[in-house]
């Protein structure tokens, strides 16, 4: 007979009675806060610069035009309406009219005036490419050319008259006509060397102002 062979168990540990450890959960790997900020930053950069592009290329946005500021220089003016001829002219409220006739004299020069004459073409002589028969006995004239002003188209030249005690009567002209009628307007002068800049300019805003009333 075999002899029974008695395991001694008391030399082997014991799992049974020890208490059971707790797992601890794993610690989740934080995001450096630099990283974060730079991630935002791409983010938002992103989105803006999506928006733009969609704005400049498939929206359309209407050109804003601006008025421009026209500063009327005439609109204290007096107006002077000459019936007969059909017309009318804006001259500066300083510049004193002369007599009856529609000619007004430069109130800061002697010899200076500008004057509008209307005649019928009766009176008138030959007509030549849009400019009256020009010159006579001692007169010289020069063709400046042709101006449109206000969609009336004038020829201009200037006219040289003789000696008149010393002094030569000259004047630039502006020559149109309408209907049955011609029309000069003109910055005459006697004098032929003074600074006539502050005339030619008035008379450039009067010639603005002409307009046919018939």
């Amino acid at each position: 007979m075999e002899p029974n062979i008695i395991q001694d168990n008391s030399s082997q540990p014991n799992n049974t009675n020890q208490p059971v450890q707790p797992m601890m959960p794993r610690q989740k790997k934080q995001i450096p806060s630099w990283l974060g900020f730079v991630i935002i930053t791409i983010f938002i950069v992103i989105i803006f610069g999506g928006v733009f592009a969609w704005q400049y290329f498939f929206v359309k946005v209407p050109a804003v035009v601006e008025a421009p500021q026209v500063q009327n220089e005439t609109a204290g003016w007096k107006t002077y309406t000459d019936v007969q001829y059909g017309y009318e002219i804006k001259y500066p409220t300083d510049w004193k009219k002369i007599g009856e006739y529609s000619s007004w004299a430069s109130p800061i020069q002697e010899n200076v005036s500008i004057d509008v004459v209307a005649y019928s073409n009766e009176a008138g002589g030959v007509i030549t490419n849009g400019c009256p028969g020009l010159g006579g006995t001692g007169i010289y004239s020069t063709i400046l050319g042709r101006k449109e002003i206000n969609g009336l188209k004038f020829c201009r030249y200037i006219e040289i008259s003789p000696d008149m005690g010393g002094e030569k009567d000259q004047s630039v002209n502006y020559f149109t006509f309408n209907n049955d009628y011609r029309y000069l307007i003109r910055l005459s002068t006697m004098i032929t060397d003074g600074d006539l800049s502050y005339e030619s300019d008035i008379f450039d805003k009067m010639l603005s102002t002409f307009k046919f009333t018939k």
